[in-house]
């Protein structure tokens, strides 16, 4: 009954050993990770510790700053937290053994608005900075001069030397503004406009030669010699004085009691013969601007033929007229309507008085 009891006591101990070495054993391993681990996690932290200085006293000094300067602060309080922060960096990092690179830094160092800023980086030795310029011309020539970039360079100064930018002259720029431009040619449109108005004075100033009829009911065929520029009012006082010779009935009236009827047209006395002729004006059987001695062509030509002969006009009191009109052909007459006959605005037709 011993020996049994031997046996399983020797197997406990041999099981408690493998256990304890197993526990042992994992450890040993626990431990070799773990340092691991903190080796690892040391190696970021110490590549940290090389900056932590500089960063940690800029951050507090900004912080001192900021604290310093909430809400409405005067000129001097503004300038002295500046300075305070600056201090307060510089005795951080001294401190902290940021070493000459750090400390330079903290004393270059400003703030919003502080006073002796950090002046600008200067400018790089050798490189000169030139106003930009433009130039078209010559740019062939002084650009091959040199080699690389020395033909650039000798260019750029050959415009400065010339006072700045050039303008292409094969560009077209009539379209462009030109004030003398402008002037040049509103000179030449007022000679232009002087020449045709003065053109159109010697014009009007023409002799112009009428052959009329004055009519009460037979033509008496007469011939009077105005201007171009002459109205048919005056003309018809012209015929009235050299009629009152013959007819005594018209010593005693005026022109305005005459009426001028060319190609049944009754033509308004404000009219000019110059209108006539300049406007090509046309009647009901021929040409208003001819007024030499024709013969009636529609008893020799087909009346439905547009020709330039023409019959003279008739010079009609309107009296004789008024007790008349309703025969023919007085009946075919009707008022001149210069927008309709002359081509130009058309007024209100002209009425007998």
């Amino acid at each position: 009954m011993s020996a049994p009891s031997n046996d399983t006591g020797a197997g406990a101990s041999d099981r408690a050993a493998a256990l304890a070495s197993q526990r042992e054993s994992e450890r040993a391993a626990f431990n070799a990770s773990r340092a691991a681990a903190a080796a690892s996690a040391a190696a970021p932290a110490a590549l940290d510790a090389r900056f932590s200085g500089s960063t940690s006293a800029a951050a507090e000094a900004d912080a001192l700053f900021r604290r310093r300067t909430v809400g409405l602060v005067t000129q001097e309080e503004y300038a002295a937290a500046q300075e305070a922060a600056a201090a307060l960096e510089v005795e951080l990092k001294s401190a902290g053994g940021g070493g000459g690179g750090g400390g330079g830094g903290g004393a270059a160092r400003r703030w919003p608005g502080a006073r002796g800023a950090a002046a600008p980086a200067p400018a790089v030795a050798g490189v000169k900075r030139m106003a930009p310029t433009l130039s078209f011309e010559g740019e062939e020539e002084e650009g091959g001069g040199g080699e690389g970039g020395g033909g650039g360079a000798a260019a750029a100064s050959a415009a400065a030397r010339r006072g700045g930018p050039r303008k292409d002259p094969t560009v077209a720029t009539s379209f462009l503004p030109d004030a003398e431009r402008e002037a040049r040619e509103a000179s030449v449109r007022a000679a232009a406009r002087a020449e045709w108005a003065a053109l159109q004075d010697r014009i009007r100033g023409e002799p112009l030669a009428i052959t009329y009829s004055y009519w009460d009911g037979t033509g008496h065929r007469r011939e009077a010699t105005v201007q171009k520029g002459a109205t048919i009012g005056r003309f018809l006082e012209a015929a009235r004085a050299d009629l009152a010779k013959e007819f005594p009935e018209l010593r005693a009236t005026s022109a305005s009691a005459l009426m001028y009827v060319k190609e049944d047209l009754i033509l308004p006395p404000g009219l000019t013969f110059y209108e006539l002729i300049q406007t090509g004006a046309r009647g009901k059987s021929g040409p208003l601007f001819v007024f030499d001695v024709r013969d009636d062509v529609r008893l020799s030509h087909d009346a439905r033929v547009e020709r330039e002969d023409s019959h003279p006009g008739k010079v009609v009191d309107k009296r004789w007229y008024e007790k008349n009109k309703h025969q023919f052909p007085y009946n075919r007459w009707e008022l001149f309507n210069v927008g309709k006959g002359g081509g130009g605005a058309a007024p209100a037709p002209y009425t007998i008085k």
